[in-house]
């Protein structure tokens, strides 16, 4: 008699690419709901549908009509392939159970959804943004004095204020903006609203705030672009589009017979891109890594 479960491939490849969909779409990346998807997909590219600004005349009787030609355009962006591939021995295999299959597709879920907010964050991080959309140089923490000058700047430049903007914070700079009254307790600002997988969030002068996990021991992998410090952005979701392949992942488990023992090779694919559309609204603060928590 086999010890274990000698039938867990034929249940486990199923069910493992399964939940491995299941879970990168209930929860994919990060920024999620933060950018706008693509209008269609052709091949390797994506278009992501960009409007110009219109305008209103006075007219009076027999006037003669001037209609504006307003842009409208796809935005082109390609996206590339990005995969998560890890071997299970086959020994290891026949004592799996239902739980340990949700472990695995978990951390490949979380691995592509690490990789698609970092894509996200390359294009933001590759803006030539002017001094008028930078603040902070490295040297302090972030206020609620900085994101307050951040958040006027940006509506400042932004015809459409009714969209709420974003920006996701190392917890550091969260945790700081929380010591002060006017933006943590809601006799200033309200009951939270209801974010789904927003465990700590904020939204302030029409501004969702939110942390992003920095895992112990691990080089942050959102905020981190030189040496010690630290970058990060605020934005209108409809300024930034990110997508590809529908957001689904490609699963494959295989037989890897080259193996002692032999075992399970899986390989996850996805397709990820990203492009700024409106670089006029973007807001970028530079952080000091190591501040200290202010609670005075």
């Amino acid at each position: 008699m086999i010890p274990g479960n000698p039938y867990a491939p034929d249940w486990y490849t199923p069910e493992y690419q399964t939940q491995v969909r299941l879970k990168y779409q209930a929860r994919g990346y990060e920024l999620k709901g933060c950018v706008v998807p693509p209008a269609k997909i052709e091949g390797d590219v994506m278009y992501f549908p960009f409007m110009g600004e219109l305008a209103a005349y006075k007219v009076t009787r027999n006037d003669t009509s001037n209609a504006d030609n307003a842009e409208f355009s796809l935005v082109p962006q390609l996206w590339d392939h990005y995969e998560v591939q890890f071997v299970v021995n086959q020994v290891d295999l026949d004592r799996t159970t239902i739980g340990m299959v949700e472990g695995y597709a978990g951390a490949t879920a979380r691995a592509l959804g690490r990789k698609h907010t970092r894509v996200i964050f390359s294009a933001l991080e590759a803006l030539a943004l002017p001094a008028g959309q930078i603040t902070g140089d490295y040297s302090t923490g972030f206020t609620l004095d900085a994101a307050a000058t951040m958040i006027a700047n940006l509506y400042d430049r932004v015809e459409d204020d009714s969209e709420m903007a974003v920006c996701p914070l190392p917890h550091t700079a969260f945790s700081q903006l929380m010591t002060f009254k006017e933006f943590s307790s809601r006799d200033y600002v309200g009951d939270d609203l209801p974010f789904i997988k927003r465990a700590n969030m904020k939204v302030w002068r029409n501004c969702l705030f939110f942390a992003l996990p920095k895992r112990k021991g691990k080089v942050d992998p959102y905020f981190k672009i030189a040496g010690t410090n630290l970058d990060f952005h605020m934005w209108i979701p409809s300024a930034v589009g990110s997508g590809g392949l529908g957001d689904q992942v490609r699963s494959y488990v295989t037989w890897d017979n080259k193996r002692q023992g032999g075992g399970w090779d899986h390989k996850n694919i996805i397709g990820i891109g990203a492009k700024v559309l409106q670089e006029s609204a973007v807001e970028r603060f530079k952080f000091k890594e190591d501040s200290v928590i202010d609670f005075s």
